[in-house]
């Protein structure tokens, strides 16, 4: 197998040649999805990526929490699948050296309240049964008790213990490093013979028939600021994948003319120093494969996901901040900022208003560490697709001829999912029996809901499948990373 190649600049041309696969994003679905397809399946595969570092747009500013605690316990199986790819990379990908995908095993709690949840130890027990020994549901005291001093003094800081009665714990999740992942699947790739062509825009497709046959990029370069185009290519391929993110929706309109239910929000990311008040702990995490390993030192705290709809994660020696967002918003939304007691700060009023809400169970939101910003781009943060169900999915895009697949969207469940989607897509596009895929199940497939809706469907038609499932719509939860999913 040869090596791949990076495609960009003014001189760069990719090959006159009809691609097996044309994979649109070079994110945490479209990297993995085409290394799948080319090292699994002998596929000739061309990524196309708009940004000039794969993931740029939104997946490298995420959380990027790594857990297997879903209710339905087919996703949870996907989640455990993808899991492990990023526990040991180098084995579940079969590559010939040592590779990191940035993951920390920090571990991972769901605190919850059996006061104020009703039914919620039930769920839990429900979740524990399906996970087949990987997670455990251990009582407040019983869970501090095991930690080491140093961790069970930062979980204190950061929250106030006695607000939960139960841990979920998942000694084997953590998180990983956005950049780090997908650089990582972007060098497996390469050495699966995929190639890539950075800076490059689908700007139409092409059809023969009712089905498409390939696309047509722009390359760009990035000149005073402003996008110039350099080039423009005419790319064939037998079939396409659409990866891309926020950007699935407008794909799926221009390949096939077709709507999805699919629409913004956007989630800033505070970041909480070591401030001398918080005075936190640390401990050195080992990355990486053996032999080829780094200390990294950080906050000693596994990730929180907490029932008050928050989430904590080690960063360095602070943390970040993270919670739902419950609004859609315009695609071209941007944060203006907030006012915080008559001061303009960089977080945008929607986090604000969550962080002053929070701030009376979590002592670590009073620190001096907590980081407003001056203005939105000192805060980071992205900007999310959002379906009705939150799960990303994978699937056939109807109206192209059998030649289109999607995989994606979804909010804030790539790093837990991404991998194991795509490799039930490349199952799918590679026509793997559905009884011998990963997960024999359309748990995450476009099968199981409705996702694709005619031409013509109107924007409050796709706004309605946002209402509760009680009021006529499909809305299970909208949110952020790190809250189970709470439908069977």
């Amino acid at each position: 197998m040869s090596a791949g190649q990076l495609f960009q600049g003014r001189a760069a041309r990719l090959p006159a040649e009809v691609w097996d696969v044309i994979v649109v994003g070079a994110g945490i679905y479209g990297l993995p999805a085409a290394y799948f397809l080319a090292q699994r399946h002998r596929a000739r595969v061309l990524v196309v990526e708009d940004n000039g570092i794969p993931g740029e747009c939104i997946t490298v500013n995420t959380g990027g929490i790594i857990r297997i605690a879903y209710s339905d316990l087919d996703v949870l199986r996907v989640a455990a699948f993808a899991r492990e790819i990023f526990r040991d990379p180098t084995a579940r990908l079969g590559l010939s050296g040592p590779m990191s995908l940035g993951f920390v095993p920090t571990g991972w709690g769901r605190f919850v309240s059996a006061g104020a949840v009703p039914g919620i130890l039930g769920e839990l027990a429900h979740i524990t049964g399906g996970a087949g020994g990987a997670l455990r549901i251990v009582p407040i005291r019983e869970y501090l008790d095991a930690q080491p001093a140093g961790r069970r003094e930062n979980l204190r800081k950061i929250m106030d213990v006695d607000d939960s009665t139960h841990v979920l714990a998942d000694e084997a999740g953590g998180f990983a490093d956005g950049s780090a992942a997908l650089d990582g699947f972007l060098t497996a790739c390469l050495e699966a013979g995929v190639c890539v062509s950075l800076y490059s825009t689908v700007t139409e497709f092409l059809r023969e028939g009712e089905r498409v046959t390939g696309l047509v990029l722009e390359r760009w370069s990035q000149q005073r600021g402003e996008r110039e185009v350099v080039a423009r290519e005419t790319v064939r391929g037998d079939r396409i994948v659409l990866a891309a993110g926020r950007g699935n929706g407008a794909l799926v309109r221009a390949a096939a003319g077709w709507e999805m239910p699919t629409f913004t929000s956007f989630h800033q990311i505070p970041f909480i120093r070591n401030s001398p008040d918080n005075d936190f702990a640390q401990r050195s995490y080992r990355v990486g494969p053996p032999g080829a390993h780094r200390e990294v030192e950080m906050t000693d705290a596994p990730v929180i996901s907490h029932w008050r709809d928050v989430y904590f994660r080690p960063e360095g020696d602070g943390l970040i901040f993270g919670t739902h967002h419950r609004e859609l918003q315009p695609d071209d939304y941007r944060p203006a900022g907030g006012v915080l007691s008559g001061m303009r700060v960089g977080l945008d009023q929607v986090m604000i208003d969550s962080l002053l809400a929070a701030m009376p169970h979590f002592p670590v939101l009073s620190s001096q560490g907590v980081h407003l910003g001056r203005n939105p781009a000192e805060i980071p943060g992205g900007a999310y697709y959002m379906n009705p169900e939150e799960l990303p999915f994978e699937g056939e895009v109807p109206g192209t001829g059998g030649a289109v697949f999607y995989a994606g969207s979804g909010c804030g469940t790539g790093f837990k999912l991404g991998p194991g989607v795509s490799w039930l897509l490349a199952q799918r596009m590679t026509g793997v029996p559905f009884a011998d895929r990963v997960i024999a199940s359309s748990a995450l497939s476009a099968e199981r809901a409705t996702y694709f809706y005619p031409p013509g469907t109107s924007r409050d038609e796709l706004l309605a499948q946002f209402r509760p499932i009680a009021q006529g719509g499909r809305l299970i939860e909208m949110g952020a990373a790190g809250i189970a999913v709470a439908h069977r």
